[in-house]
């Protein structure tokens, strides 16, 4: 009886883990297109779509059939938050030559990215201060 009973303790300590680690989001699913339709020509890219190859696509308005600007970016740096959260440090270099650092911060779930970025040096922290933020949603 000791026996079973530790046996299933041990299958228990293993599955248990591993059951909830599909959940948290990785590097491999930031890729897709992210929106945020209150953006629609208002200072901030309404449509963004990432590449797993880097390179990127913003667009001012979602509807509109060729992006305002389109670059690569290179991801630096990532690390999990203790809510499971996912942070990316990224550098951008965009097709009229703008080279800058970023910062996204993508919710436990995947579904909304935040993103924060700077022409000078890696942002420190996610604040909608200063103009460089923005909030997207994973389209589905």
């Amino acid at each position: 009886m000791k026996t079973r009973a530790f046996v299933l303790t041990i299958v228990l300590l293993i599955a248990v883990p591993l059951s909830f680690a599909d959940d948290k989001i990785s590097i491999d699913d930031i890729y897709g297109t992210w929106v945020n339709p209150d953006y629609n020509e208002k200072g901030q890219y309404a449509k963004w779509v990432d590449h797993p190859d880097g390179t990127y696509e913003l667009y001012s308005v979602m509807d509109y059939p060729e992006p305002t600007y389109t670059g690569k970016e290179t991801i630096t740096g990532s690390w999990y938050d203790k809510e499971g959260n996912l942070w990316v440090r990224w550098t951008y270099l965009n097709t009229v030559g703008e080279f800058g650092y970023g910062l996204y911060k993508f919710s436990d779930s995947g579904k909304v990215r935040e993103s924060v970025w700077s022409e000078s040096d890696y942002p420190d922290e996610m604040s909608p201060i200063g103009g460089n933020y923005s909030i997207h949603y994973r389209q589905e």
